[in-house]
């Protein structure tokens, strides 16, 4: 059978909260408003629309059928032995809901009305519930407070601080003796003594899921199953109460996108449920027996549902919601479906056991989401994709648009058969087709993920370096982020493999295994053999880079003797400098003023001339003037 790969509508962060009972009579929906939703999953008909604790709710739970409340809040009345019969007979149906003030209440669906009220014990959002089968329900709140409730007298029997961050879920084993914590690590907690006894680490992000796997009635091992948020793949733990034993999770399961929900039941072998934000469903077959599984385990089957198809439309994808086994066959794998639209979804039950290891259901898409309740739903048979040649068939959103306009118009404009149509206007045709391919605009990530995921699927090495040859930082990220996490690491050896035959491109494919690493880094260091798998690039990029350190001080030394010839150059070239031009301005007032000085000067002269000779003169006369006397 060919695989089919369709990128489905992924839902928004506000994912709603769902939930079938135990025996799949009711499903339970949450909406992002906080209101709550009630179902006849087998006659598909609308119950009620509650507003619960008249505030936003934020999980709830369905009660095991071993619990049972006798009485509501009102005081028990006296029943005849007839009543009492039947009321033995009759099927318990409890929702239990928490709010965003920190309120807890508990739904008694037969009767259609709260039977307890639990507001006196968290006073900040309480994040998640569990039930035990001792009449007990566990509550764990945004400020790390866990309490145990009686639910028969709605008192509080215990409680402890058990976090300082946020608790995102909380799960309590078979016999009601241990309770598991998870924040952003995972805690074992003592219920009696209130003490811990064991962490578990294993996620990088919050984790968000926690819940305890069945096991054979004869083994007295325990095992739970976790998932974090925004991871694509679930850890498997044997429970355990050594605190000085390091704990590994014994297998990794593989997703396409981050969990949405999650059921699981033991056949011959533990059966696990999980379906994705991405709208498919992935079914696992594990045996645990204590040993670790070196690789990730990847979905035995994986289910999807899409639209019918014909010539002149594509499939659209149909997302499902929640899936649960059917606790009351113990030996039939069946599994009952919600999927289609939160506002009027539609069931199904399912045999897992007839579905091939790639299976397509094709259902019509309810166009009326008017309430209808006088009429069921109409039976659904299981379908297959099949193809004779085996070749891997991808459709995404860039499959949802016509690939050519210009033959579209042509055909609108005629009805005439193919073979009316003149060489002439095939050869036109075929070139505005080449016209409108050249011209086109850049891959996007839609395109380029599903090409990604082809390449590595059908090992074409063609098509791969084509995808490889895209440098925009934003179209990788957005890439890699689409492409299913049991792809990620052969698409690294397929890098690894370029880089190490040409090194040459390496700067190209470094961002490629750089924007890999980072978005993938939550699963990549859950795999045990990750050491010998990137072990040809470390010692690449190592031989590379060994002679990174003498070149570093080689051009380190190279500087510093450039530097002072450089410097000894200009002050040999400062000494030698001469004056290629001396250029004297002239002075009228300057020249006048020496012209004018020297004139001066001679006057001077003259005037001491002149001034000896009539002092000469003046005692010649003196001198004759006394000869005569």
């Amino acid at each position: 059978m060919a695989e089919i790969a369709i990128q489905p509508t992924v839902q928004d962060g506000n994912h709603c909260k769902t939930g079938f009972s135990y025996d799949c009579q009711y499903f339970a929906s949450v909406s992002t408003a906080g209101q709550l939703t009630l179902w006849n999953s087998k006659n598909r008909k609308l119950l009620q629309t509650h507003d619960f604790l008249s505030n936003q709710l934020t999980c709830i739970a369905w009660s095991p059928p071993s619990i049972s409340i006798d009485g509501s809040l009102k005081p028990p009345r006296k029943k005849s032995k007839t009543h009492n019969k039947d009321s033995h007979k009759a099927t318990n149906y409890l929702l239990a809901g928490a709010s965003m003030t920190g309120g807890l209440a508990i739904l008694d669906v037969n009767k259609v009305e709260i039977c307890r009220k639990m507001d006196n014990g968290h006073h900040t959002k309480v994040t998640c519930i569990d039930w035990s089968s001792q009449n007990m329900l566990y509550s764990a709140s945004q400020d790390g407070l866990v309490i145990i409730w009686d639910v028969l007298s709605s008192q509080i029997k215990t409680q402890w601080k058990a976090e300082k961050s946020p608790i995102h879920a909380i799960s309590i084993n078979s016999d009601g003796t241990k309770l598991i914590v998870a924040s952003r690590s995972i805690k074992v907690w003592d219920v009696a003594t209130q003490q811990m006894l064991t962490k578990y680490t294993g996620h990088v992000n919050d984790i968000t899921l926690i819940k305890m796997l069945p096991s054979k009635k004869t083994s007295s091992t325990e095992y739970f199953i976790s998932g974090a948020e925004r991871d694509k793949f679930l850890n498997v733990w044997q429970l355990s109460t050594e605190k000085s034993s390091i704990h590994n999770s014994l297998a990794t399961l593989a997703l396409t996108d981050q969990l949405a929900s999650l059921d699981c039941k033991f056949l011959n072998e533990l059966s696990i449920a999980a379906v994705c934000r991405d709208g498919q469903m992935h079914i696992f077959y594990i045996s645990l027996n204590g040993s670790k599984r070196k690789k990730p385990v990847s979905p035995t089957t994986t289910i999807q549902m899409v639209t019918p198809s014909d010539k002149n439309s594509t499939p659209i994808p149909i997302p499902m919601f929640n899936a649960r086994f059917y606790n009351d066959a113990p030996d039939e794998p069946l599994l009952r479906l919600s999927y289609g639209s939160f506002i009027y979804p539609s069931y199904e039950d399912l045999d897992i056991t007839k579905c091939e290891s790639n299976c397509c259901l094709i259902r019509e898409m309810p166009k009326n989401l008017l309430l209808n309740t006088d009429k069921a739903d109409k039976s659904h048979t299981v379908s297959s994709v099949q193809d004779k040649s085996k070749a891997t068939a991808i459709v995404g959103p860039v499959n949802m648009k016509l690939s050519n306009a210009a033959v579209t118009k042509k055909t609108k404009r005629t009805n005439e058969s193919s073979d009316e149509i003149t060489f002439q206007e095939r050869l036109d045709a075929a070139k505005a087709q080449s016209r409108i391919n050249s011209t086109g605009s850049l891959p996007t990530a839609d395109s380029l993920s599903q090409m990604l995921i082809q390449a590595v699927h059908s090992q074409d090495n063609r098509l791969l370096d084509s995808v490889l040859q895209n440098n925009k930082e934003i179209i990788i990220r957005n890439t890699i982020k689409r492409v299913p996490i049991t792809l990620i690491l052969p698409f690294l050896k397929e890098v690894i493999k370029r880089f190490e035959a040409n090194p040459n491109r390496g700067g190209h494919l470094i961002l490629w295994l750089k924007i890999t690493f980072t978005v993938h880094t939550s699963y990549l260091i859950t795999l045990p053999n990750l050491a010998e798998t990137l072990g040809t690039l470390y010692n690449l990029i190592e031989d590379r880079l060994q002679s990174y350190n003498k070149l570093a001080k080689l051009e380190g030394r190279l500087e510093v003797m450039l530097t002072q010839l450089q410097s000894q150059q200009d002050s040999t070239t400062q000494e030698q400098y001469t004056p290629l031009n001396v250029y004297e301005e002239s002075d009228t007032e300057s020249e006048s003023y020496s012209s004018g000085a020297s004139s001066s000067e001679n006057n001077d002269q003259l005037m001491d001339e002149f001034s000896s000779s009539d002092n000469g003169e003046e005692d010649d006369d003196i001198g004759s003037i006394g000869d005569n006397i």
